[in-house]
């Protein structure tokens, strides 16, 4: 059985960050921050610890580690893969929790799995972790990507593959 992970980190406490920290914390998770701005007292009075840098932050955390990313949409998504592809072990997560384009989400699940890192885009029309594949052009239209994925439908629930 995985381990569970108690303990997260988060990039970028602004409004969705800064809740989804909140709400960890009151819910039992133990939350490390980085934040371009230095993190609020309230922030820290209810848990949240601070990081100064994103080796600071992967520090803070045990594996398998889980880094949650609420930054702008583009390249500041691969600049802090980047840097935590470098960092990570096999097994932990990087979870984008921005508004990137689905494309974008499906190279960088392939670079992260390349150092064995798991990639979630959480905002993209389908969770990305293991597999990925992108939104078809109607709803009855099939696609395939990368060598590593199937062919993929969209169900009237969700995107199966």
């Amino acid at each position: 059985m995985p381990a569970s992970i108690s303990r997260f980190g988060i990039v970028g406490l602004g409004k969705m960050g800064g809740g989804i920290a909140l709400s960890a914390i009151g819910h039992g998770f133990s939350v490390a921050a980085l934040d371009t701005h230095p993190i609020s007292d309230e922030m820290q009075r209810a848990g949240v610890k601070p990081a100064g840098d994103i080796a600071g932050l992967v520090r803070l955390l045990t594996p398998p580690r889980l880094i949650m990313l609420y930054v702008p949409a583009g390249p500041p998504v691969d600049t802090l893969l980047d840097q935590l592809l470098t960092l990570l072990d096999k097994g932990d997560v990087v979870a984008d929790g921005g508004n990137s384009y689905w494309g974008d989400s499906i190279r960088r699940h392939a670079r992260a799995k390349q150092h064995g890192i798991a990639f979630a885009s959480l905002r993209s029309p389908m969770a990305i972790s293991t597999s990925a594949a992108p939104a078809p052009a109607t709803s009855s239209s099939s696609c395939t990507t990368a060598s590593n994925l199937a062919c993929c439908r969209r169900s009237a629930k969700a995107w199966s593959c």
